[in-house]
């Protein structure tokens, strides 16, 4: 009798332990399933967020509204270094004294857009925006001589050399400058790397109102 008792518990016991292992196994815990469902909802929200968000970025007067603020912008910062050496023989001025005259200059410039209102939003499509740039907009925004590694050298080493006169000085470094500009917008690769420049710098600020890409075209 009593070993028909033990074998009755131990049966129990067997049979309890099965069920156990087995309901654990088959029956996910409540708590995974409202998280999971919780994750879903948060995923849903920020979705739903971000579409709203690109709704209202449709309107193109945002961007332009940034640009108007923005203003010029100078892309490219460079210096350029001027050595002439300048006489009477060049026949500049109406005199017969023997003159000679070095200007050795140099000049900072930048090259860049004078207002991003040139700029033009064409189309925005899905957070992608289409921004037209006129290419004969990039011009030369500014050009200064840097006094303090410029210098005039009058060539008065010899009896029959004059000096030349300051009113002569200003003419001459006029026409430098002049030539300056004129060899700076003769350099198609500083104005095609100013270009790179200004559409990093004008992506830079689109993508910084909310909008996912800029896509550029030059006319």
């Amino acid at each position: 009798m009593k070993k028909l008792t033990i074998l009755l518990v131990a049966t129990a016991l067997i049979t309890a332990n099965i069920y156990l292992k087995y309901h654990n196994l088959s029956v996910p815990k409540p708590v995974a399933i409202e998280q999971l469902q919780l994750g879903d909802s948060k995923s849903q929200q920020k979705y739903i967020d971000r579409a709203n968000e690109l709704k209202k970025l449709q309107n193109p007067t945002i961007i332009q509204n940034e640009f108007k603020k923005s203003g010029k912008i100078v892309s490219i910062e460079w210096s350029y270094k001027y050595l002439s050496k300048i006489s009477n023989k060049d026949k500049i001025f109406d005199k017969f004294t023997l003159r000679e005259i070095t200007l050795d200059f140099e000049y900072n410039y930048g090259i860049g857009i004078s207002s991003l209102d040139y700029l033009k939003v064409t189309k925005i499509e899905n957070g992608v925006v289409y921004i037209s740039i006129p290419k004969n907009r990039i011009q030369l925004i500014y050009i200064e001589q840097n006094m303090q590694n410029s210098r005039i050298i009058n060539e008065n080493n010899m009896f029959m050399f004059n000096k030349f006169s300051p009113s002569d000085t200003q003419i001459l470094s006029a026409q430098a400058q002049q030539n300056v500009v004129n060899a700076i917008g003769k350099d198609n690769k500083l104005f095609d790397n100013a270009m790179i420049n200004l559409q990093e710098d004008v992506e830079g600020l689109v993508l910084g109102l909310g909008y996912e890409q800029v896509v550029f075209n030059v006319i």
